[in-house]
Parts: structure tokens; sequence; C-alpha cells
């Protein structure tokens, strides 16, 4: 049984207010998600040194997989997209989830790139269009709770993959090291309107309530990404907090890269 599930309830109004997973931690605090600035002159190289290996299963690499999935960014895409080695089943593997994990941000959301997919003709309208068994899932998951309001129950393992997934490559390309994904494990995914817990809210500063740490931004309004220790004896070594179009956050825990020997340049 995954944390998800140990973690009590998962919910989702579509394209409404609540998106929210609850969980031990305390949820005392609504803070507005902090959304990065560009990084300027910040550059780094795009190729692994060591990237024979597919980082998913240690076969040989045979393609190469964005971080994040290019699914889940907005044409024009950015130049030097991040990318990690991967072999073409894995590659192909993810595809799947990738595609459910942007239909059900896509039911969620008020932003302009969101609702333009689920209009008719968009991405997510023309996916369920072409996946009668995408559809029926989407349909399936659809629930009337009292007073006429509904919410969507997704499939949480299919989008703790991608969570992780995603933290596992951003880690690799920051870090310049590859472990094992066992060690990521995903704490929540929290919509915009939800009160942050308050573990959260202090690891995103350099000292609780004093100054803001500095977000990545793969693409504005989008997509970026934070990596942040937390001031809590609680907290894991390391937390991957990713904003998916200024709509939800999604938090997964990290190893602590110091404790990892450096095996890629």
């Amino acid at each position: 049984m995954s944390i998800w599930h140990e973690a009590g309830n998962f919910f989702a109004v579509v394209r409404g207010d609540i998106f929210q997973a609850d969980h031990a931690m305390n949820k005392s605090y609504q803070q507005e998600f902090p959304f990065g600035k560009l990084s300027k002159g910040k550059k780094r190289p795009d190729r692994l040194a060591h990237d024979t290996q597919c980082v998913y299963c240690r076969s040989r690499a045979e393609a190469r997989d964005h971080v994040p999935p290019k699914c889940l960014l907005e044409k024009p895409y950015p130049k030097n997209l991040l990318t990690v080695p991967s072999c073409r089943r894995c590659n192909a593997n993810f595809s799947l989830d990738e595609e459910y994990f942007l239909v059900a941000l896509a039911q969620v959301g008020f932003c302009p790139t969101l609702l333009s997919k689920v209009e008719e003709g968009g991405v997510v309208d023309r996916a369920l269009n072409r996946s009668a068994a995408l559809d029926d899932r989407i349909a399936g998951q659809l629930v009337v709770e009292e007073g006429g309001s509904v919410t969507l129950r997704p499939e949480l393992e299919r989008m703790a993959k991608i969570v992780r997934k995603i933290a596992y490559g951003l880690f690799i390309r920051r870090y310049r090291q590859c472990t094992s994904q066992e060690l990521f494990y995903p704490i929540g995914i929290y919509h915009q309107n939800d009160p942050m817990p308050q573990p959260l809210i202090a690891a995103m500063y350099y000292w609780p309530g004093i100054r803001r740490k500095k977000w990545e931004v793969v693409q504005a309004g989008v997509f970026s990404y934070l990596f942040a220790r937390g001031w809590m004896g609680s907290d894991p070594p390391l937390y991957c907090l990713v904003e998916f179009h200024k709509t939800l956050l999604a938090v997964v825990g990290c190893p602590d890269p110091r404790t990892l020997p450096t095996n890629m340049h």
C-alpha cells in the first residue's frame, strides 16, 4: 500500500477549487504557490557524461527521456530541455501514465493553458476522443457528491508514478547522481487553493518567513521546480517541489545528495 492511500482522502472538483491529499502534516496555513522567475545565465549541459545506461532499469540506453515530459509543456518548447538516458521500453512505458496525468491535471485547472486543452479540438479533447478506454476511465472516476458537486477520484498510483519519475530525473540532472528510484517517495499533490502544510511553507524559505528560495523555471507559468531542505525534524532529507501550470504542486521526498557518491559528471 502506498503512502498516498495510507495518508487519507484524495479528491478533486473538476475544474473546481478542491484537489487535495490529506496527510499527517498540519494544514493550518493558507499559502499562495510560489512561482519562480526565470534563471538567467545559468545553463547546464543536456548530456550526462555516463549516459550509456538507462537510469530507470540500467539496461543499454537507446533513447533520451525528457524531464519534465514534453506533453506537460507548451509549444513552442523551451530550448535545451533536460533529458536523461533511457531505454526505449522504459521511455514507452511512461507514455500512457503521462497522458493520464495531463488529462487529470486539465480537469482541475482554470489557467488558459489548461482550459484550451479541454476545449473541442484541444490536446486533451483529442486524447479522449482517440481513446475510448481513457474516456471511460475518466468518466468512471467522476463522482457526484452531496450538494451536486462533481469530484474526480484519480488513479493515485499512476499520478504518483509520474511525479516520482519527474523528481528522480530532476535530481539526477541537478546533483549528477544516479541512485535508486525507490529512495524517492511522493508526499502529496496540492491544488493552488489548498492550504499548504506548515513544513512545506517553511522549506520554501532560507529561514522560515524571511526570504523565499529561488525556483528553477523550465517554462514560465507552466513548469517550475525547487529542491529544498526542510526545517522540521520529521522532514525528509530533501524535498522536490514541482509546480504544474499554476494549478498543482507535487511534493516528493528525496535522499540527501551529500550521502551519495558522485557518479555522473
